[in-house]
C-alpha cells in the first residue's frame, strides 16, 4: 500500500481537487514535505494559482518559508515569473521584507 500523500506534495501536482480532498480530511495546511516544502510555496512555484488561492483561503500563512533556501510563496512566484499567483498572493498582505538564506 502506498504511504498517503502529503499536501505539499499534492499542491505540487497541480490537481485542486486532491489539494481540496486533502485539506476536508484534516491535512496540514501550513505542513512541510519531507524535503521542506510547504504546499504553498510549492504551488507558488508551479504556477497554480487556484491552487494558492484555495490554500490561502483555507488558511496558509503566506508569509511561510521553505526549508533550506527560506523562500516564501513571494520569492517562489516571483521567481518562476507567475504573476498570477502574485496577484492571489497580494491580498493575504505578504511580508515583502522578508529574507532569503541568501540574505
Amino acid at each position: 500500500m502506498a504511504a498517503p500523500m502529503d499536501l505539499a506534495t499534492a499542491a505540487a501536482t497541480g490537481d485542486k481537487i486532491l489539494v481540496q480532498n486533502l485539506i476536508e480530511r484534516g491535512a496540514n495546511i501550513n505542513g512541510q514535505s519531507k524535503d521542506g516544502f510547504s504546499p504553498l510555496c510549492n504551488a507558488a512555484f508551479w504556477g497554480y494559482s487556484d491552487i494558492v488561492e484555495c490554500l490561502l483561503l483555507n488558511g496558509a500563512n503566506v508569509n511561510q518559508c521553505n526549508g533550506g533556501t527560506r523562500w516564501t510563496a513571494c520569492h517562489c512566484a516571483a521567481f518562476q515569473d507567475h504573476g498570477r499567483v502574485i496577484m492571489k498572493l497580494l491580498p493575504f498582505k505578504p511580508d515583502l521584507t522578508l529574507k532569503d538564506s541568501k540574505g
